[in-house]
């Protein structure tokens, strides 16, 4: 999933930035700690948010992939957000 989390990273920070705009719009003045507040609790609370990025992944999968995906896809779903929330924070946080 690292791979795909990289190739499509710019379109997962472009797709949150623009949420972030959306539901406050001061969110770029916001301190480095509230933004990461922010993507964590929005990331996990927002499950069309949540769905949309966990589709544009899985529609990077190939078929092997899906196939696994859908044996334990609880479990995929739960690491993909990880991995992206910690993939946004790292990101947004440094601007």
């Amino acid at each position: 999933m690292r791979p795909i989390l990289k190739l499509q990273n710019d379109l997962y920070l472009s797709m949150f930035i623009n949420y972030a705009l959306r539901q406050k719009a001061d969110f770029s003045s916001l301190s480095v700690s509230k933004k990461q507040m922010f993507i964590e609790q929005n990331i996990q609370k927002d499950a069309v948010l949540k769905n949309t990025f966990i589709g544009m992944t899985i529609g990077m999968f190939t078929l092997e992939e899906l196939k696994l995906y859908q044996s334990e896809s609880k479990i995929f779903n739960k690491r993909i957000i990880t991995m992206l929330i910690e993939r946004l924070k790292s990101q947004i946080g440094k601007e």
